[in-house]
């Protein structure tokens, strides 16, 4: 038998096989989606956490720009030092 074209195959039905069985359980995907704990959040948990979030995303939005300023720092002393480093070995 040519293992090649076994190999071949495999692949294609091993897709056919996963598809099916996805499709065959819909029980199974019920099951699990009922087995998710929803935890009831009162709307001043909810208000704190949807704060907390924002605080978060202004953090996130100035460390960025920090990292950024730092980043162009960085780039601007490669860049004469670089310039230096051609002046010294032209004399």
């Amino acid at each position: 038998m040519n293992w090649s074209l076994l190999l071949l195959l495999l692949c294609p039905l091993t897709m056919v096989f996963c598809m099916g069985s996805l499709f065959r359980s819909p029980k199974k995907q019920a099951q699990v989606e009922s087995s998710v704990n929803v935890v009831p959040v009162s709307q001043d948990e909810l208000k704190t956490l949807q704060l907390q979030v924002a605080d978060l995303m202004i953090e996130n939005h100035e460390l960025k720009a920090q990292v950024q300023r730092q980043q162009a720092s960085l780039v601007h002393q490669d860049g004469s030092a670089d310039g230096m480093h051609k002046e010294i070995r032209m004399a």
